[in-house]
């Protein structure tokens, strides 16, 4: 989440340099379509794009909508990077009260 898509898909590829040194080389979070763990992907790796890709990055007005449709599905949680609480404590918490 940023102030423009821009800031926030720059956010989300600082938080991937890190997701993927420890989790995706060190701990073969990737699964390939047979089951079985992925260790050392490159980063051009189908599979690592299309995961990279999954991950929603917007302001918090496309934040509130997108949440908003998990909502009706009955999601409860999410992860949003810890450097955002304040963001998500003004621009998106109160519109789920």
């Amino acid at each position: 989440m940023g102030e423009s898509v821009e800031e926030a898909h720059f956010l989300r590829d600082a938080l991937m340099e890190n997701f993927y040194d420890e989790h995706i080389l060190g701990y073969g979070y990737l699964v390939d379509e047979a089951g079985n763990h992925l260790y050392n992907p490159p980063k051009d790796h189908e599979l690592y794009k299309r995961f990279t890709e999954s991950i929603f990055c917007g302001t918090p007005e496309m934040v509130v909508e997108e949440l908003s449709g998990y909502a009706e599905l009955g999601v409860e949680a999410v992860f949003i990077e810890t450097h955002q609480r304040e963001m998500l404590a003004e621009s998106v918490i109160p519109h789920f009260r």
